[in-house]
């Protein structure tokens, strides 16, 4: 399932879909992140915006004019998005689900606490770019425990 907020973005994922031969197994939903998604999922990956208000303004005019703003504003600090993701991540990940989400290179642990507050294990580590910096945070799901 493939969520945006935005109906273009939806209609050309639709369309690579089609290309791709695999329209008939993909589903896509207007969403703003988890609001109108139902369901529970074994995987969630997600590439929120998390540029910050001093990011934003430092930004090269090739991505400037090119990106969504949408796409790119992470809000004061840059973390907007995730504060309105992790609430309800843990309703759509089933027990031991693995969300990952790409980062800016300085939020790894900002990204970390956020998810761990709402009692998902960041135990799925973090991957880092070519040159080393942190750029995926992936936290799972924990699972039932029997008594």
């Amino acid at each position: 399932m493939g969520v945006d907020l935005s109906l273009p973005a939806l209609e050309c994922a639709l369309a690579n879909a089609k290309t791709l031969g695999i329209a008939e197994r993909a589903d896509f939903l207007a969403s703003d992140w988890l609001e109108a998604v139902s369901g529970t999922f074994d995987l969630v990956v997600a590439n929120p915006p998390y540029l910050s208000q001093a990011d934003m303004a430092g930004l090269a005019r090739e991505v400037r004019d090119h990106d969504p703003i949408g796409a790119l504003d992470g809000g004061p600090d840059g973390l907007s998005a995730y504060r309105r993701i992790a609430p309800k991540l843990r309703k759509v990940l089933r027990p031991g689900g693995i969300a990952l989400f790409e980062i800016g290179p300085s939020q790894a642990d900002a990204v970390s606490t956020l998810l761990a507050w709402e009692d998902l294990a960041v135990d799925s580590g973090q991957w880092r770019d070519l040159v080393g910096r942190p750029r995926v945070v992936g936290v799972r799901a924990k699972s039932l425990t029997s008594c």
